[in-house]
């Protein structure tokens, strides 16, 4: 994505990807995930009536990723899964590492909500990988500890406490922005500094 995109351009994009997650985030905490999902359906919907260039193939799979953790929360299993499905590989040609790992992670989260343990543990561990390439400390934290539920369900509980407590201190460890806030980070092939957000 970085490629004949300037800086002005690249931060507009990044701005736009913390308000689709800011959104998705609101609707989820609000307990009001299906209109979440009907407000992104109708965003992606009208933004592919027009043709695509890769930023808006890229925001469109955006879209659809962050509609697809309204749909998990809304038991929309089915839906959710074809539209993860369909973003993956659109994400790995064009996203950043942290979009990629988010998307992962929604996938793990839906492995765990239908009860696919194998594929929670696929899912987590590539989006484990990735959050330790960028270091992001929350996304990782998220990861570890859905995989700690999943060793809690299956009933291997000292590999679900060992889990935690190395979670709880890693994220002690780390700075307080990296805590609580979103990880943003420069786009492939991207030039400047990274925001602090």
């Amino acid at each position: 994505m970085g490629r004949g995109y300037g800086p002005w351009k690249r931060a507009r994009l990044r701005c736009w990807a913390l308000r689709w997650w800011s959104l998705q985030q609101f609707y989820t905490l609000k307990g009001r995930a299906p209109e979440g999902a009907d407000l992104f359906e109708q965003a992606a919907t009208r933004l592919g009536e027009q043709p695509l260039d890769e930023a808006h193939t890229l925001t469109l799979w955006r879209i659809r990723t962050f509609q697809s953790a309204l749909l998990i929360e809304t038991a929309n299993f089915e839906r959710a899964r074809t539209l993860l499905e369909a973003s993956l590989p659109v994400l790995r040609r064009l996203g950043t590492p942290a979009e990629i790992a988010f998307c992962l992670r929604t996938m793990g989260v839906l492995a765990y909500r239908t009860g696919d343990y194998p594929a929670v543990k696929q899912r987590c561990q590539a989006a484990i990988e990735l959050y330790n390439q960028i270091g992001d400390v929350r996304g990782l934290a998220m990861n570890v500890n859905i995989l700690g539920l999943v060793y809690c369900d299956l009933g291997e509980y000292a590999a679900a406490r060992q889990m935690h407590e190395e979670n709880l201190a890693r994220r002690r460890r780390a700075p307080r922005s990296l805590r609580h806030g979103l990880h943003l980070e420069q786009p492939r092939g991207s030039c400047g500094t990274q925001p602090r957000i």
